[in-house]
């Protein structure tokens, strides 16, 4: 369920390729898988922790000036379209960027958890490689500058279940030409490598659920952007997250202590139970049960067979805003196999999980796992239910309670988490409006980071503050700013004018927004990861227009992934508006969570 995200996470993947794309004829069908990862290394650059060379989106193989090796890691999650004995062949293709391309490569499967963040530096990615088993691979020169390498082995040994899936690694021959590629983290999603496969589709089993795979629609949908794991487990097309389930991290932590991610999962199953039952005729469920075991018996013309597992990180305890657990929801097709989707994410099909049982898998969170503890993380008990739907059509639960404010916006724009949390109000009840496009003023962002703070701390009512009153002339004692303004400037987060005024209705840039909220995060000690979204050496173009004091936040929330930027551009004298504002706050909570 975790949205993993992950803007390059939440963003890139709303709005990437499909996962598959078909061709088929009496020779059998060709599918391609878009979503690939890379990553590069150097021996010249040890300390590169696998992002694309130099922030400039490409990736290197061959051999180094020195003699060492530039060379790349390449994953994609696997298509569940074929079985592995009904594949025919499989090929990498990756776009050349300049000069020639090598004749040849060594590839070999990559042993282990790898990422193109800070868990993975040069060292530790050749530790990953068996040399020895290293396999010379001719690279085959297709049109418009791309070249293929042929995987059909290895993407079988993975099907197959006889290796983890943990990507290839691409390395180059002495006398061969250095080859530079785009990466899987090009803004240019038609350049990014892909993998092509084709296979002819055999005889199945069935008999194990009612429906047959299918990916949430988004044509037409009132949410294109589709939902989530337990959404998709439902046959839904709304997410449904940990605050819609009511699920209170606290309680979490101390269930965790008590009885371990079992006991967590049987929490978070009762909630899930109870928010099946409140929705159960917007969903159409006709009958919903806990069910013993994988090996409970079912009305597959009627039912069909969901399974919930959760991880809890013991290394990471609670803090301000964040947490240490997550669920995840997989649902059993027709022919056996299961089934799944992550936030922003095509569903997709486990591989080789035909008719067994999900307690014999490593759940990940994720394809890209963008963080060690994305490997192998849920893993609790496994806790499985029947479901009867008595449509066949994917529902749409939930609807927007505002009428200016569409569906897509209300969840994916981050408004159903600041309103649902209390952060942010609407502007007006009859008729019920938000205001999206209104401008944000300095009094609605000190209040939503105040409420934000008194919601996640443990603080008494007055949050701390000092007994001095009317510290600013235009926000009086007893009104709706008086404590939000009074606390920010107590604590550093947001000063008045020096004449005595906060300035509560004034319209707030982005500049001074960015500085705003990177005060708050140094002040609360949370402080998300950054580096996900631009290069330490980036620029803004319009750099020479943000004032000296932001120029630091403006880079630090940017590369949080937690304020747009678009494309290059800055433009820090434009003013926020209320939806952008919610979906910072709703980004800064997810962020904190990784």
């Amino acid at each position: 369920m975790r949205k993993t995200i992950v803007l390059s996470l939440v963003a890139a993947l709303l709005f990437s390729p499909p996962a598959s794309v078909f061709a088929s004829d009496e020779n059998g069908s060709t599918v391609k898988w878009h979503d690939v990862a890379t990553a590069f290394y150097s021996d010249d650059e040890p300390e590169n922790y696998g992002g694309f060379d130099n922030g400039s989106q490409t990736i290197r193989i061959g051999k180094t000036n020195s003699g060492g090796d530039n060379f790349a890691f390449v994953r994609s999650p696997l298509g569940g379209d074929f079985f592995a004995g009904e594949i025919i062949g499989a090929k990498l293709f990756l776009k050349t960027v300049r000069g020639k391309s090598p004749g040849k490569l060594r590839m070999g499967m990559v042993s282990g958890y790898w990422s193109r963040t800070a868990a993975t530096n040069c060292e530790k990615a050749k530790s990953l490689v068996d040399f020895a088993n290293l396999a010379v691979t001719e690279v085959r020169h297709e049109a418009g500058g791309w070249v293929s390498v042929d995987i059909t082995e290895m993407l079988k040994t993975w099907l197959r279940g006889d290796a983890r899936n943990a990507g290839l690694a691409l390395f180059g021959m002495d006398g061969e030409e250095h080859g530079t590629f785009v990466s899987g983290e090009t803004l240019q999603k038609t350049e990014a490598p892909y993998i092509e496969v084709t296979g002819k589709i055999g005889s199945r089993p069935s008999g194990y659920g009612k429906f047959e795979y299918s990916r949430q629609p988004t044509e037409g949908s009132i949410y294109p952007g589709g939902g989530n794991c337990l959404a998709y487990a439902l046959r839904d097309n709304i997410p449904v997250a940990g605050e819609n389930l009511g699920i209170r991290n606290e309680e979490v932590n101390r269930i965790y202590q008590k009885s371990g991610e079992d006991g967590v999962a049987e929490y978070i199953s009762a909630l899930f139970e109870e928010y099946v039952e409140k929705y159960r005729g917007e969903l159409c469920i006709s009958n919903f049960r806990r069910i013993d075991d994988f090996n409970s018996a079912i009305d597959p013309a009627l039912e069909y067979r969901v399974a919930l597992r959760v991880g809890c990180d013991p290394d990471h305890p609670m803090s301000l805003g964040s947490r240490n657990y997550d669920f995840h929801f997989w649902a059993q097709i027709g022919d056996g196999r299961w089934a799944q989707k992550f936030s922003g994410a095509q569903s997709q099909i486990v591989p080789h999980s035909a008719s067994l049982s999900p307690g014999e898998y490593a759940w990940d969170i994720g394809d890209q796992w963008l963080t060690q503890n994305s490997y192998g993380f849920y893993s609790s008990k496994v806790v499985y239910y029947a479901v009867a739907k008595n449509t066949n059509e994917f529902t749409e639960h939930r609807k927007s309670p505002f009428e200016d404010t569409d569906i897509y916006i209300w969840l994916h724009g981050g408004v159903d988490y600041a309103f649902s949390n209390g952060l942010m109000s609407a502007v007006s009840t009859k008729p019920m409006l938000f205001g999206p496009d209104l401008p944000l003023t300095r009094g609605m962002a000190a209040e939503a980071l105040y409420k934000y703070h008194m919601k996640n701390g443990s603080f008494g009512d007055d949050a701390g503050l000092s007994a001095e009153s009317g510290l600013f002339s235009d926000v009086p004692e007893g009104t709706e700013y008086y404590l939000p303004a009074k606390w920010a400037a107590e604590n550093g987060i947001a000063a008045g004018y020096g004449n005595g005024a906060f300035g509560p209705g004034d319209t707030i840039t982005r500049e001074q927004l960015a500085a705003m909220f990177l005060n708050y995060e140094r002040f609360s000690g949370n402080i998300p990861p950054d580096g996900h979204y631009l290069a330490a050496e980036f620029e803004f173009s319009d750099a020479g227009k943000i004032s000296g004091w932001a120029r630091e936040a403006a880079k630090k929330l940017v590369r949080q992934g937690i304020l747009r930027a678009d494309g290059d551009l800055f433009e820090p004298k434009k003013a926020m508006t209320r939806v952008e504002f919610a979906e910072m706050l709703w980004l800064f909570n997810y962020f904190l969570q990784l």
